[in-house]
């Protein structure tokens, strides 16, 4: 039976929050509630300063207040951003938004950093329309440009590396899609009427004794995401597929850490992801040799983590799922490769075992920073990285059966790897999600269950069920696949977050 995959692997478009209903979103400002973070903004125009709902300043007049449904609006009507609760911050719901697709998935090339040279000709070009098209549409649905609302991502992300890195200025400014350092200055100037270096000195003031304990990162950030957020179920997710000498986590109630060293392209290093009670966001500390990825690393942290997912509004949807659980996210990866290998190694045996599998994996084919690579001098004790599909490609089947695995298995990862590596980013970039399905499906050795599980967790596909999954059958009832899988459609458009629930009911009957 195939996987369900929601149409462009995301679900129906749907409104968060109403701007007209101004009683309503007062109220939410006057409470401060966390749930609705980043789904609105406010302008108060007896400071020209516009904030998130969760900004700790006195509550101004409700005759002064403009709601926004995004920081790109508000800076168009001529606000800045609030220094104290820090815009720049809000979570960004990818997934939830309401309006025509064309002008969403042109919002959403923006928010994951794929536009930042600005190429709205390319971009109209992979959806079949023309560039003068796509930006009526955009500035129909959104109120701003394309060209607008880039320019506040842009200036909103380098006012973050401002406030919490210790990038250089001409760093920042690259990192965040300008020319030149120059034209960085000019419009961090020109719309926010600060300077870049006053703003870096006010800011780092106040964050050194915030960041105590997590000094030894020379790049630190804050992630923030809506409430609710189970975060100790999703670090004790991590942590039972923590892989030895690449992974470790500790998870406690009142914090949990995630470490792993990383590779992007020819840069390696480590980084660590901590949670704090009572905190309504994540620090992600990078080490220096990372530094130029250090945006990409962040939108990566926000996937795995799911820090962009409107949890209120998911358990809502799920109902009676979820009451018992609020909060639970779907975890992500930093490689849909690297998920794609571990799905493969974990058919028809625990997840301890498929652990020990990757394991010795990582062991055998995993590079060092002895191999010539960037030396990381970081913590981690192994210092070992997980193999590219390029390193696994070239592999025989008997070299990996010795492994302790069948060879059928070994044949599989091998294809997956040689499929991968067929393609310049990995299919990373790839939204085309009923054909990634296809693709995958014709790979021998991998099923439905298999393609499922890589799409779920390595694009972070929101509506994806999975066929045949032994533990989900037992928890449902359903004596077959298809009764389980028409049994999982009352979960839609949140298949995948129906998953997680599911698998923590069982891991709790068996606790």
């Amino acid at each position: 039976m195939s996987p369900v995959i929601a149409s462009h692997g995301l679900p129906k478009s749907r409104a968060l929050v109403d701007l007209a209903d101004t009683q309503r979103l007062y109220r939410v400002l006057s409470a401060r509630d966390g749930r609705f973070d980043g789904q609105f903004f406010v302008g108060v125009t007896s400071t020209k300063i516009y904030c998130r709902p969760i900004c700790r300043v006195r509550v101004p007049l409700q005759k002064n207040c403009r709601f926004y449904a995004h920081a790109a609006q508000a800076e168009s009507a001529g606000f800045r951003p609030c220094l104290r609760c820090r815009p720049e911050l809000a979570p960004q719901f990818l997934s939830v938004q309401q309006g025509p697709e064309l002008a969403l998935q042109a919002m959403r090339a923006i928010q994951r950093g794929e536009l930042m040279q600005g190429n709205f000709a390319r971009l109209a070009q992979s959806l079949g329309v023309t560039d003068r098209h796509l930006r009526r549409v955009f500035q129909s649905h959104s109120g701003v440009s394309p060209v607008q609302y880039l320019q506040t991502s842009r200036l909103l992300l380098a006012k973050q590396l401002l406030c919490d890195s210790n990038l250089s200025m001409t760093e920042i400014a690259f990192a965040s899609g300008f020319q030149s350092l120059r034209r960085f200055n000019a419009s961090f100037i020109e719309h926010y009427r600060l300077q870049p270096g006053a703003l870096r000195k006010a800011s780092h003031a106040v964050n050194t004794s915030q960041t105590s304990g997590f000094n030894r990162f020379p790049l630190r950030v804050r992630l923030a995401f809506s409430a609710p957020f189970d975060a100790i179920a999703l670090f004790r997710f991590l942590e039972q597929r923590a892989i030895e000498g690449i992974e470790t986590v500790s998870v406690s109630t009142r914090k949990a850490s995630y470490q792993r060293l990383l590779r992007l392209d020819d840069a390696r290093g480590e980084i660590e992801v901590l949670w704090r009670s009572g905190r309504q966001y994540l620090e992600l500390g990078v080490s220096e040799s990372l530094a130029s990825h250090l945006v990409v690393i962040m939108r990566l942290t926000r996937r795995v983590f799911d820090l962009d997912a409107s949890s209120g509004h998911i358990d809502a949807d799920l109902g009676e799922l979820a009451a018992s659980r609020p909060g639970l996210r779907l975890p992500g990866a930093f490689d849909p490769f690297e998920i794609a290998i571990r799905a493969v190694l974990g058919q028809q045996i625990t997840v301890a075992a498929a652990r020990t599998l990757a394991r010795r994996l990582v062991e055998r084919y995993g590079q060092t920073p002895g191999d010539g690579s960037n030396q990381t001098g970081e913590s981690l004790a192994h210092q070992m990285f997980f193999p590219r599909a390029a390193d696994i490609a070239r592999l025989e089947v008997s070299q990996l059966a010795q492994l302790g695995m069948p060879a059928s298995r070994a044949e599989t990862l091998i294809n997956i790897a040689r499929w991968f590596a067929s393609s310049p980013d990995g299919h990373r970039a790839r939204s085309d999600f009923e054909v990634l399905l296809e693709e995958l499906l014709a790979l021998k050795g991998v099923g439905p269950w298999t393609a499922s599980y890589i799409l779920m967790r390595g694009w972070s596909l929101p509506d994806v069920f999975l066929p045949g999954d032994v533990v989900l059958r037992k928890v449902t009832g359903c004596a077959t696949d298809k009764l389980m899988m028409l049994h999982a459609e009352r979960w839609a458009p949140w298949r995948s977050y129906a998953v997680i629930h599911l698998w923590a009911q069982a891991h709790s009957l068996k606790s």
